[in-house]
């Protein structure tokens, strides 16, 4: 009986502790929704707005962003009309669904208008066990071939659109912090010369690398601003003040109501990963589970002394940074 509570409490705290960060993570993406930080975000990464104002950035951008709607996978990011105002579902055999966290394009009003669309995506690990560049280099690279019946028909591939994948990086390795870093299609001519034809320009991906805390970072930078929304150890209240005061962003009851419930979750997802303990609860589950070991990390649960054992036993406990 007694192992069937610790296994019944065992679950219920994982679906609890499963739905709180489901649920912050939908905060922290309708924040990075909104177009008065969309446009902060485009000013310093996107070269085609960089010479624009904010003011103007901000309605360059089209409609409503796609929050976790848009699939990638090939047969389902690329119906018709979908990036315009209706979302999918990406499915990858064996596995769950995949969403992009944020689509939106813009509409830049050159001699003639230049559409670009754009992926922001929020990476609370930075090292998943992978190389997130290649990651970022995919996203792209599903957001350029599902266009195809959906901008352009047929062979009329002049008529694709440039594609930018933001990644804003959060408890990123102290040696790479506070960098910007873009990836692109670059033409080199290996035999003479051709002249520079920009129609290659087409993908471009974008990492904004953060950790530690926002103070250390220069005033009015978009990083600073960016660590300081996601911190975990600064109160709605304080996050509100930086917002409107430090980068005259309007505090809608719609923002505060996000940045409220994101900080009352408690989870810091953006600065310090899931917030260390939760992220170290996950990585010692998958381990156990890997080693049928479940019981074991359902008494765990009850037991710090026992979780912290265990945390050494699989060489997980948290580094000094």
């Amino acid at each position: 009986m007694t192992k069937i509570r610790q296994q019944s409490t065992f679950w219920k705290q994982s679906l609890d502790e499963a739905d709180d960060v489901a649920q912050y993570d939908a905060h922290a993406k309708n924040i990075l929704a909104n177009k008065e930080l969309l446009a902060r975000i485009f000013k310093e990464t996107i070269s085609e707005t960089k010479d624009y104002s904010l003011e103007e950035i901000e309605q360059m951008i089209e409609g409503k962003p796609e929050i976790g709607l848009i699939s990638l996978e090939p047969g389902l990011t690329n119906k018709p009309k979908k990036i315009h105002g209706e979302g999918t579902e990406d499915l990858v055999s064996g596995e769950g669904a995949t969403y992009f966290d944020i689509i939106t394009r813009l509409r830049i009003p050159e001699k003639e208008v230049i559409e670009i669309i754009v992926n922001i995506e929020a990476q609370k690990k930075y090292d998943p066990g992978y190389d997130i560049v290649t990651r970022g280099v995919y996203y792209a690279a599903r957001l350029i071939s599902s266009q195809r019946d959906r901008e352009f028909a047929g062979s009329k591939y002049d008529d694709l659109k440039k594609v930018y994948s933001i990644w804003i990086c959060f408890n990123t390795k102290r040696e790479l912090r506070n960098t910007i870093t873009e990836y692109r299609i670059k033409k080199e001519d290996l035999f003479g010369q051709t002249g520079d034809e920009e129609r290659y320009d087409l993908l471009s991906v974008i990492f904004i690398r953060l950790g530690g805390v926002y103070t250390d970072y220069e005033n009015k930078s978009l990083q600073r601003l960016l660590a300081a929304l996601f911190s975990v150890n600064l109160s709605a209240e304080e996050k509100k003040i930086i917002i409107s005061k430090e980068y005259d962003i309007l505090m809608t009851r719609e923002m505060e109501t996000e940045v409220e419930a994101m900080c009352n979750l408690g989870y810091g997802v953006l600065e310090q990963g899931i917030e260390q303990g939760s992220r170290l609860k996950d990585d010692l589950f998958m381990a156990m589970k890997k080693d049928n070991r479940l019981d074991d990390y359902a008494k765990s649960v009850q037991n710090k002394k026992y979780y912290e054992q265990l945390l050494k036993e699989y060489g997980l406990l948290p580094n000094e940074q």
